[in-house]
């Protein structure tokens, strides 16, 4: 009897024990599993968010259609601002030659003033057309561009804008002179100079790194150029034109932006 008194007290000594032993072992675990639900949550707060929308470095895969090949930069200032500024380099351009022949124009049509006194035969002038290339070789020029933007459907510079645009395009030519009727003498060096005023109507998409853009335009040009003429007599020089016209375009870009 005195045997089963003994284990019975032993074993309520050892529940007595066990209880807050366990007891302490399921408050750990509790603590425990708040630890690394806090420790988590810290660890998503302090990750850091990578920049990739204040800067972009484009260039204009199509620009040889105008001869304009230029290295552009895009920044942002605000939500909703951007400014993009650019140069580079000009060659022939295709398009304002396809244009004057569409158009049925040529340097007769186009030249106000010749560097002799009679200027109402327009057909004195025996040299090479403005833009054939027979002759004509074209030479390296410059070009630069500004365009204040604003972004009105998601955050710039990302989506739908309207942009002012400034582009001033320097395009220099050379051809022989006009000698016993064909072009065989010295070069003569000759330009236009070309300045938009244009309303950009855009999207960007912006792609991890990459963006594309694309656009259509409507503003007014400015022409100026210098032609080599020659009238088969004995008199040669230089005729000016200059020419105010209604211009649309289209831009196609592709970009890096960190």
């Amino acid at each position: 009897m005195l045997k089963k008194k003994t284990n019975c007290l032993l074993a309520l000594l050892l529940l007595c024990i066990a209880q807050p032993v366990l007891a302490q072992s399921k408050r750990e675990a509790r603590d425990s599993s708040v630890t690394i639900i806090f420790s988590e949550e810290k660890t998503t707060r302090k990750k850091k968010k990578v920049s990739g929308d204040a800067n972009i470095i484009k260039i204009a895969p199509l620009g040889f259609i105008t001869g304009q090949f230029p290295l552009l930069y895009e920044r942002r200032l605000t939500d909703f601002l951007t400014v993009q500024v650019g140069g580079g380099l000009t060659n022939r351009n295709y398009m304002r030659g396809l244009m004057i022949r569409a158009r049925d124009e040529d340097a007769s049509s186009i030249i106000k003033e010749y560097p002799w006194s009679n200027t109402n035969d327009f057909d004195m002038d025996q040299t090479e057309q403005l833009y054939s290339f027979e002759y004509r070789k074209p030479k390296m020029g410059y070009m630069y561009r500004v365009e204040p933007r604003i972004y009105f459907e998601n955050e710039a510079p990302e989506g739908n804008y309207i942009g002012l645009q400034y582009n001033y395009a320097r395009y220099n030519f050379s051809i022989p002179a006009y000698v016993n009727g064909e072009h065989s003498g010295d070069l003569r060096d000759e330009y236009e100079n070309i300045t938009d005023f244009m309303v950009h109507f855009g999207n960007q998409w912006v792609h991890d790194r990459i963006t594309i853009e694309s656009s259509s335009a409507i503003g007014l040009r400015k022409v100026k150029g210098s032609k080599y003429v020659n009238n088969g007599n004995g008199s040669e020089g230089f005729a000016t034109y200059d020419k105010s016209s209604i211009n649309f375009g289209v831009t196609f870009t592709i970009g890096y932006h960190f």
